[in-house]
């Protein structure tokens, strides 16, 4: 999922319209950029932006700690009404979930060698 908001944030394309329009997304890259694109591409592509947006935060400086999410946005205090009606989020393993899904060694803050492999990466570092 992060890959695909990566990719339609790249593309100037209004997230809120990519999911909640029906269109031939496949073929309109297709034709913008003149590449034979399929859904696994796409999701690839995703993921670099997005490892490449968290390689250059750690070049400027940002570590893990610094991923933060405001009480609010968890939960805390919990709503009293609605679908998320007392639900608050366990921020910090979630964060911890995402990472690894991403190519992190959440213990050191770096990429995994073989997730910038898989992505066509390794020269970045």
């Amino acid at each position: 999922m992060s890959g695909w908001q990566q990719l339609m944030n790249c593309s100037g394309v209004c997230i809120f319209a990519a999911d909640g329009l029906n269109f031939r997304w496949i073929e309109l890259m297709r034709a913008i950029k003149g590449w034979d694109l399929d859904i696994e591409n796409l999701k690839l592509t995703g993921q670099r932006i997005g490892t490449m947006l968290h390689l250059f935060n750690f070049r400027e400086g940002f570590r893990l700690s610094d991923f933060t999410l405001p009480e609010r946005a968890r939960g805390n205090p919990p709503l009293t009404a609605g679908p998320t009606r007392s639900v608050t989020l366990e921020f910090e393993g979630l964060k911890r979930q995402y990472l690894e899904a991403m190519g992190f060694d959440f213990e050191t803050g770096k990429f995994r060698k073989e997730r910038l492999e898989e992505l066509g990466l390794q020269d970045i570092l």
